[in-house]
């Protein structure tokens, strides 16, 4: 990756600099395998808003998604953004998801 001091901008697809960081980097839910049997377990994350800057690819490879035909092979990625640093909260114990 090659950052930059270029504070977030319009990105392909959303409306404004502020609805792609809310979207993209700021999931409060996220769900697991649970690992003591099957099931599935939801836990949350909370972080203070983000000061994103722009950055760049120098290269990149996501297999997982190539391998499904998703991107091609050496496809850049959508976007690249940096934040120096942040406090991550995880609001524990995690849950089992009930049907």
């Amino acid at each position: 990756l090659e950052g930059s001091a270029e504070p977030l901008g319009a990105l392909d697809g959303w409306s404004t600099p502020d609805e792609a960081a809310l979207v993209l980097t700021h999931p409060l839910i996220g769900f697991f395998a649970h690992n003591r049997g099957s099931g599935v377990g939801r836990y949350e994350v909370w972080h203070a808003p983000l000061k994103l800057t722009m950055g760049r690819a120098l290269e990149a490879h996501f297999s997982a998604f190539e391998d499904r035909g998703l991107i091609r092979p050496g496809q850049e990625p959508h976007s690249v953004l940096l934040q120096r640093s942040t406090d991550f909260v995880v609001l524990l114990p995690p849950t089992r998801v009930r049907r």
